[in-house]
C-alpha cells in the first residue's frame, strides 16, 4: 500500500472523528447539570403556593381563575413568589394560615419586582383599620414620598411615611416598628410583585410563617433533563467541529452556534412575560414561549451538525433501487392523509402539494442519485405531512427538505445543477406558506389578524362573522325568543368560565321560567364584543330566526377601549378603501398572519393615551344602537337597553354613554331603557365587582333581580308600551 493510500485510510478512521464529539458531550453533560437551576427558572412551569402555609384569596369571592399560568394570579416560578394582578387592577391576596398575632415581619423583594402592598390587619378586625404599607424595590425610589432605611443601591425595599416595615439591608433584617397585627395580607399593584423571602414572628419571637422561594431544590428530573440536553448540544457542537476543515475554525463556528441557546436560557422570566404581552401571545404561557424559542435557537446548531457530519449526503445509484411506483405511491399517500380536515375548496391545493413532495424524485432522476438512498433521507418530510397535516406539517417538512437538498449540493452541482436549483427555490418559497398555514392553524389566526391588531381587545373576536351564541336554553312550549348582546361582563368572562348559566342572563332566564313563562334565551355576549360588532352581525343572525326581544348590555367595550388611533368605523372605511384601491398582492400581505406578526416587532412598547381614541365613540355607538333597533323593529321585535355597570369612580366614565342610551330609548318607539345602577348603588363595590366592570356572583344576582320583573312585563302577551318598572 502506498504512503498516500495509508494517509487517506488514516483520515477515514473513525477514532479521531468521534473523539471530539464525545469530549464535547461530556462537557455538555457537566454544563447542563450546572445550568439546571437556570433551565428550571426559564423553562419550568410555575408551581402552586404551599396550601399548608398560605391561603390565596382570588378576586370575586368564590370565583376561580382556571389558567393563572397565562400571566395572572399567584404562583412560584423563577426563584420567587409571583403575585400578578388579574384583569384590570385587582390582585390575589395571600395570607398565612396561622392566625397568631404578628409582631415582626421580614420581606425581601427581587430587584426586578413591582411594588407590593402589605396590609397589616389588627387582631379581630376586618376592613376599616387595616394599615396598608407599600413596598417598592429600591430602583423605583422616590425620596419625596418614601423613606430609604438602607444605603442606596442595596437590594432593599422602601417604606412609606405612614409606618415602618422590615427591610433587608443586604446584611441583616431591620425590625418592624408597628403595633402587632392579627395577620398580614400581601397583594400586587402597578405590575407583578416578586417576593424572594418572607418571615413573620409573633411577640415571643416564634415563627408564624416562613418561606424562602430562592432556595427551592432543583428536582432530579430537571438535572437529568438539563444534562441530557447538554449531551445533545455537546454532540452537535462536536460534530460541527469534527466536520470542519480545521479545529480552530470548527471551534469558532460551534461557539457561534451554541451561543443563541445559552442566551435564551439566561433571559429572565419577566422578559418572556413582556414578549407575551408585546406580541399578543395571549394564550401562550411564558414557559411555553421560552421552550419554543429555545428549540428555534438550537435549530442552526442541529442543521450545521447534520450537514457537517455527512449523514444527509447521498451516493450514486446502484442498480434500479426503489421502483418509481413505490416512491410516488408513498408521496400520494402522505399528501392524501395530510389533507384530512381540509375544506372542499382547499383540496385542490393537494395536487401542487404532492408535486412539491415529489421533488426529490426529480433530483434522483437528473442527478443519478440512488432513489432508495435519497428517499430514506427525505422520509421525515412525508411523515411530517402525514402526521401533522398540511397546516402544521408543511413548515417543519420544508425545513427538513431544505437540509436534505443543501446536503446534496456537491453532487447536484456536478450532475444536475438546474434540477437542484429548481427544488431548492421551490422549497424556500414554500417556507413562508408553511409559516402562514401553521399560524392559521393556531389561536394566532385570530390574535394576529390585521383586524384584531388594529385595535381589538386582547382575546376578543371583533369579526362580525364570528358572533355565535355563548349559551342558550329554552323552557315551555312555543317560547318567546330573547337575545342578549354584550361583552364579557354578560358572558364569557374569566371568573366564571365553564359556568355560562351563572351570568345574569342565565339567572334571568331561570327566574322567567319559574314564573311560568315560555322563554328561549340566547346569550351572544362574549369578550370584546361591542355595538359595532353586533350592528354588523345582526342581519346574518336574523336569517335563521327573529327575536321577540333583544337585550343590549354594552358600554365598556365601546368607549373604554382606546387601543388604536382610529375608531372601528374609521378602520372599516379604511379597509373598504384599501380593498377598492390596492392590488391583490397588497391585500394578500395585509391579511397575512406572518406579516402581522413581524409588524409587532416594530410596535412601540407604549405611547401617549392622547394618540388613541375609543373603539366606538358615543356618537358611533348611538348610530350602532339605532341600527340594531331598526333591524329588530323591522321584524316585529323590541330592544331593551341596559347601562353597563362599572366600579364607582368620579367622574363616571360611562355617564355620557348612559345618557345617550336613555335618549335613544326615548326617541325609538320599540326601545326601552332600564337603569340597573340604582340596584347596586347601595352595595359594597367589592361585593359587586371582581375588577373594573366584571361582576361577582353577588353582582350578577343583583342585576338579575332588577331585570327579571322588567323582562317578565315586556314578554307578557299584552305588553304595554312602557312597563311599570322601566324608566323611559
Amino acid at each position: 500500500m502506498s504512503r498516500r493510500a495509508r494517509a487517506r485510510r488514516r483520515q477515514r478512521t473513525p477514532g479521531p472523528a468521534l473523539l471530539v464529539p464525545l469530549i464535547c458531550a461530556a462537557l455538555g453533560a457537566a454544563g447542563g447539570a450546572g445550568l439546571a437551576p437556570t433551565v428550571l427558572a426559564c423553562l419550568g412551569r410555575p408551581e402552586a403556593v404551599d396550601a399548608s402555609k398560605w391561603t390565596v384569596l382570588i378576586p370575586g369571592m368564590d370565583e376561580k381563575v382556571l389558567t393563572p399560568g397565562l400571566g395572572r394570579g399567584t404562583r412560584i416560578g423563577a426563584g420567587a413568589l409571583l403575585v400578578v394582578p388579574h384583569s384590570f387592577s385587582r390582585s390575589d391576596r395571600i395570607l398565612p394560615r396561622d392566625d397568631r398575632e404578628i409582631a415582626r415581619l421580614e420581606i425581601e423583594l427581587a430587584p426586578e419586582s413591582g411594588p407590593l402592598l402589605v396590609n397589616l390587619v389588627p387582631p379581630g378586625l376586618e376592613g376599616p383599620g387595616i394599615t396598608s404599607i407599600k413596598l417598592w424595590p429600591d430602583r423605583w425610589a422616590d425620596p419625596s414620598q418614601f423613606e430609604v432605611p438602607t444605603p442606596p443601591g442595596q437590594p432593599a425595599v422602601l417604606m412609606n411615611s405612614e409606618g415602618r416595615v422590615t427591610a433587608w439591608t443586604g446584611e441583616r433584617w431591620a425590625p418592624l416598628t408597628t403595633q402587632p397585627a392579627g395577620t398580614v395580607e400581601l397583594s400586587a399593584f402597578d405590575g407583578a410583585a416578586r417576593l424572594l423571602r418572607i418571615r413573620a414572628l409573633d411577640s415571643d419571637g416564634r415563627v408564624v410563617v416562613e418561606d424562602d422561594w430562592t432556595d427551592a431544590p432543583v428536582p432530579t428530573r430537571w438535572r437529568v433533563g438539563a444534562a441530557a440536553g447538554g449531551i445533545v448540544a455537546g454532540l452537535l457542537a462536536g460534530l460541527v467541529m469534527a466536520g470542519a476543515g480545521s479545529l480552530p475554525g470548527g471551534l469558532l463556528l460551534a461557539l457561534l452556534l451554541v451561543a443563541p441557546p445559552l442566551v435564551v436560557l439566561h433571559l429572565p422570566h419577566i422578559a418572556w412575560l413582556s414578549a407575551v404581552e408585546r406580541l399578543f401571545l395571549v394564550r401562550t404561557p411564558t414557559w411555553e414561549l421560552a421552550q419554543l424559542v429555545l428549540a428555534a435557537a438550537a435549530l442552526p446548531l442541529a442543521a450545521a451538525a447534520a450537514l457537517r457530519s455527512g449523514a444527509l449526503t447521498g451516493g450514486r445509484a446502484r442498480g434500479r433501487g426503489l421502483p418509481w411506483p413505490v416512491w410516488f405511491g408513498l408521496v400520494a399517500g402522505a399528501a392524501i392523509v395530510g389533507a384530512r380536515g381540509l375544506a372542499a375548496w382547499e383540496l385542490v391545493l393537494v395536487v401542487p402539494g404532492a408535486a412539491l413532495l415529489a421533488g426529490p424524485a426529480w433530483l434522483a432522476h437528473r442527478g443519478r442519485i440512488s432513489r432508495q438512498d435519497l428517499l430514506l433521507r427525505d422520509l421525515p418530510t412525508l411523515l411530517l405531512i402525514a402526521g401533522l397535516g398540511w397546516g402544521l406539517g408543511l413548515l417543519p417538512a420544508m425545513l427538513w427538505r431544505l437540509l436534505v437538498v443543501v446536503a446534496q449540493v456537491p453532487a447536484l452541482a456536478e450532475r444536475a445543477p438546474r434540477a437542484g436549483s429548481d427544488v431548492f427555490f421551490a422549497t424556500v418559497l414554500a417556507l413562508p406558506l408553511g409559516a402562514e398555514l401553521a399560524l392559521r392553524n393556531s389561536y394566532l389566526d385570530t390574535g394576529w389578524s390585521s383586524e384584531h391588531l388594529s385595535g381589538a381587545e386582547l382575546g376578543a373576536g371583533e369579526d362580525a362573522s364570528g358572533v355565535v351564541p355563548y349559551w342558550s336554553e329554552s323552557c315551555g312550549a312555543d317560547p318567546r325568543k330573547v337575545w342578549w348582546f354584550g361583552g364579557s361582563s354578560a358572558g364569557g368572562a374569566y371568573q366564571m368560565e365553564g359556568r355560562p348559566a351563572d351570568f345574569f342572563p342565565g339567572q334571568v332566564h331561570r327566574a322567567l321560567c319559574d314564573q311560568g313563562l315560555a322563554v328561549r334565551t340566547v346569550n351572544f355576549a362574549n369578550g370584546g364584543r361591542d355595538t359595532f360588532t353586533f350592528s354588523r352581525a345582526l342581519p346574518d343572525l336574523m336569517e335563521d330566526e327573529t327575536p321577540d326581544l333583544v337585550v343590549v348590555y354594552v358600554g365598556v367595550n365601546d368607549v373604554l377601549t382606546a387601543n388604536s388611533s382610529l375608531t372601528r368605523k374609521q378602520r372599516e372605511a379604511a379597509r373598504a378603501d384599501e380593498d377598492g384601491q390596492t392590488g391583490w398582492l397588497a391585500t394578500l400581505a395585509a391579511r397575512s398572519r406572518v406579516v402581522a406578526g413581524l409588524s409587532l416587532l416594530n410596535r412601540p412598547a407604549g405611547g401617549e393615551e392622547s394618540e388613541f381614541v375609543a373603539a366606538v365613540p358615543v356618537a358611533d355607538a348611538e348610530e350602532n344602537l339605532r341600527r340594531i333597533i331598526g333591524g329588530v323593529e323591522a321584524q316585529g321585535g323590541r330592544v331593551l337597553l341596559i347601562p353597563e355597570l362599572t366600579r364607582p369612580t368620579s367622574p363616571d366614565p360611562l355617564g355620557p354613554y348612559r345618557a345617550m342610551e336613555a335618549r335613544v330609548a326615548a326617541d325609538e318607539p320599540s326601545a326601552v331603557w332600564v337603569d340597573v345602577v340604582d340596584q347596586t348603588a347601595q352595595l359594597d363595590p367589592d361585593d359587586v365587582f371582581v375588577d373594573r366592570n366584571h361582576l361577582s356572583r353577588a353582582g350578577h344576582a343583583a342585576v338579575a333581580e332588577r331585570l327579571a320583573p322588567a323582562l317578565a312585563t315586556l314578554l307578557a302577551p299584552s305588553s304595554p308600551p312602557t312597563p311599570p318598572e322601566v324608566s323611559p
